[in-house]
């Protein structure tokens, strides 16, 4: 027998009930005479899609059986239901349903949902098994920084020496020989590991900061620590409306302007060499009346 089509569908759907009935009951028809009544049962949910074509079904064949699968999840009104009926035979899924969680997917929201997670499922196996298949030996693998065999977690590809210094450094190829410039842009303390800058700060002015308080750097050149050079705000939104406020400064000004940073503020002025021309030509000006 084969399948309707989408535009087959829609036109039976079209047509009156009573031709509906009619062609399910030649459609039953045709599975008993092939398969015979013993070779045919109706799957009965309890619900009224079921329920018309067992009566449909038993209108025609009396003896007809019908099987309704009992599932944990089964409304007890619904399997009350299902018990007035005779001839109905009931069974049980073998597992249970955390079970059928586990292997086929949450199956309340829709079948739908619970083929594409398993397909999901399938899909993530069949790559895990690919990857199983094609893995070097770990004893084999070496280093991405170094001709070294990965350590024994191998973390990101990395042996043990590589991995330390990534870890405590946040750079692979960390070393106190060279500059000590990390990825992050900052200078680390050769001790702690810690942002050089925040150490600095701390020893300074015999202070613990908390992790809330930002050093800011006042001429947004990170590795530069001297102490004039940064200052302290209290929290992360002080920094970053600081770093706002210099932005609009600087778009805003013209040749002989210049922004300095005055407690913890960055505010505009006019360049020092406009102000002593201004100065110049005020004292001449005043020598010029006196005279």
């Amino acid at each position: 027998m084969n399948k309707h089509t989408i535009q087959e569908l829609q036109e039976l759907q079209a047509m009156p009930l009573d031709i509906k009935i009619r062609l399910t009951q030649q459609r039953i028809r045709e599975w008993v005479n092939h398969f015979g009544i013993d070779g045919v049962y109706v799957s009965f949910s309890g619900g009224k899609d079921s329920t018309v074509l067992l009566d449909i079904s038993r209108n025609m064949y009396p003896d007809i059986k019908a099987m309704f699968v009992d599932i944990p999840t089964q409304y007890p009104e619904l399997r009350d239901f299902v018990a007035t009926y005779d001839n109905v035979d009931v069974v049980r899924p073998k597992i249970g349903f955390v079970e059928v969680c586990k292997k086929y997917g949450f199956p309340l929201i829709s079948k739908e949902v619970s083929e594409c997670v398993q397909g999901a499922r399938k899909y993530l196996t069949s790559i895990m098994q690919e990857q199983e298949a094609i893995k070097v030996s770990r004893s084999e693998q070496k280093c991405i920084y170094c001709d070294n065999l990965l350590g024994k977690k191998g973390c990101l590809g990395m042996c043990n020496k590589h991995y330390i210094q990534y870890k405590r450094w946040g750079d692979p190829l960390h070393s106190d020989k060279k500059e000590k410039a990390t990825v992050d842009g900052y200078y680390r303390d050769g001790k702690t590991g810690r942002r050089e800058h925040r150490v600095l700060y701390e020893e300074h002015y015999g202070i613990k900061l908390s992790n809330e308080e930002i050093i800011h750097h006042i001429n947004f050149v990170k590795t530069d620590n001297r102490i004039e050079n940064l200052w302290k705000y209290d929290n992360a939104s002080e920094h970053i409306k600081a770093h706002r406020q210099f932005e609009r400064l600087r778009d805003s000004m013209s040749e002989n302007e210049e922004i300095i940073f005055d407690n913890g503020e960055y505010i505009k002025r006019e360049r020092e060499r406009e102000r002593e021309r201004e100065s110049r030509q005020t004292d001449r000006t005043a020598i010029g009346t006196t005279g």
